[in-house]
């Protein structure tokens, strides 16, 4: 490879897809990079679990039920990218990270009740082992202010904080301060509407034991 021969780290690679392909492998390789070297992360999801925190068996069902078109194949390679980088993280003592989610994402049976119990189960031990931080609103919640979407900030000591929106066609950052310190307003507001950590965890263990009695 001549990434490899000009010790440039990829960025040939990364160049070539953005002129020729989808430049999904760029926004994904830069994400990932500024994901695993912040120093914290805050995450507000309202339809699943972040990558981050996933079990491949999760990951699996996800793809492979929101990209159709995907061959077994790729499903099956994603899933595992996606599993690669989670442990990663998973034993990583940094970044910090606070997510809040929507209270449906504990009620969802992706792929399976028993698989949404695993994915609540592993939730369970990173919280237990203080790798995340989460909350939850619940679905009866009068005041919601995350209807614009997931959205993650990423705080790095010696770089500006940006924040990270996805779809399931691409991903952006955002580096305008302006618009970071709207995220930090939209974020800090669904904190005040979020469950705190410890009715959260309870609910989770709810949620496993209403899927045990299912």
């Amino acid at each position: 490879m001549l990434d490899e021969v000009l010790e440039t780290d990829g960025q040939l690679e990364n160049l070539w897809e953005e002129l020729t392909g989808s430049g999904r492998q760029v926004w994904l390789h830069e994400i990932t990079k500024r994901t695993h070297g912040a120093d914290a992360l805050f995450e507000y999801q309202p339809l699943v679990f972040p990558v981050y925190l996933q079990t491949r068996e999760y990951s699996y069902a996800l793809i492979r039920h929101g990209a159709p078109w995907l061959s077994q194949e790729e499903v099956v390679a994603r899933a595992k990218e996606r599993h690669d980088r989670a442990q990663r993280m998973a034993a990583a003592k940094t970044p910090m990270i606070w997510l809040i989610i929507d209270q449906s994402v504990l009620m969802r049976r992706y792929g399976s009740a028993e698989l949404q119990r695993d994915q609540l189960a592993y939730l369970v031990e990173q919280i237990e082992r203080e790798r995340v931080t989460v909350q939850m609103i619940p679905l009866r919640a009068p005041r919601h202010a995350g209807t614009s979407g997931p959205r993650r900030i990423i705080t790095t000591a010696d770089e500006p904080d940006v924040v990270y929106m996805e779809s399931a066609e691409e991903g952006r950052i955002i580096s305008g301060s302006a618009d970071v310190a709207r995220s930090r307003m939209v974020f800090t507001a669904l904190q005040g509407t979020a469950r705190d950590p410890v009715e959260t965890l309870q609910a989770i263990r709810d949620e496993m034991r209403m899927i045990d009695d299912e």
